[in-house]
């Protein structure tokens, strides 16, 4: 090649590395461009997330204390109601003992079971059962005769009209050393909190003997 041909190729040369240096240029300058935008978006991304996750926060601090007032408050309601119910149990138990000391006495539902429940284990056992025409303690005998039969005791009745002096309250007479039959009579009544007074006879026939008098209501 010439002179000539040589100063052409050279410019050439020169033209093309001047053009792949202006693209060399162009990307990096795009290069820091979309690098640019993308921090910030990748910014603004884990800003919003950030955001999100302190909202979430809050809302689960706000649902705990929401379900901690709740609770505390459900608790309040529940030891009202508990309060509410022992007022009751005891406005309950002062109308009952009114009722005793009014009207002629009787026994409850719950009372009858509890003398039931002791004195079903000895069936076929005897008991004297005395029972005064008064009308009063005449039917009171009567409830407790009733528990004694339904229980399969064989229960001797003695109708009696009065005595002199008249007996108050239940008195039941038992040996020096009850059976198993006589001292469960003793402790059913007990347990029903129902006052009996316990006489204990040395000249009892036997230690099986039971006399039960159902007395005039006692003045209290």
């Amino acid at each position: 090649m010439d002179k000539s041909q040589l100063e052409t190729l050279l410019a050439a040369l020169d033209r093309w590395t001047l053009f792949f240096t202006f693209l060399v240029a162009a990307g990096v300058t795009g290069e820091f461009v979309v690098h640019f935008r993308y921090s910030r978006a990748s910014g603004k991304l884990i800003q919003l997330q950030h955001e999100d996750e302190q909202k979430l926060r809050a809302e689960v601090t706000r649902l705990g204390t929401a379900s901690a007032e709740a609770n505390q408050i459900a608790a309040q309601a529940n030891e009202r109601a508990k309060e509410l119910e022992v007022q009751a149990e005891e406005l309950r138990r002062e109308n009952l003992e009114l009722q005793r000391k009014i009207n002629p006495r009787f026994l409850t539902t719950s009372e009858q079971q509890t003398i039931f429940n002791a004195i079903n284990t000895f069936p076929g056992h005897s008991i004297i059962l005395t029972r005064l025409g008064d009308g009063e303690a005449g039917p009171y005998g009567d409830s407790i005769i009733a528990i004694f039969q339904k229980a399969g005791w064989a229960v001797q009745v003695n109708q009696v009209g009065m005595y002199t002096p008249p007996p108050y309250g239940i008195i039941c007479r038992v040996s020096a050393h009850p059976d198993a039959a006589a001292t469960g009579v003793i402790a059913a009544f007990t347990k029903a909190k129902i006052d009996i007074t316990v006489q204990h006879v040395a000249a009892a026939p036997s230690d099986s003997w039971i006399d039960m008098l159902v007395g005039l209501k006692p003045v209290k």
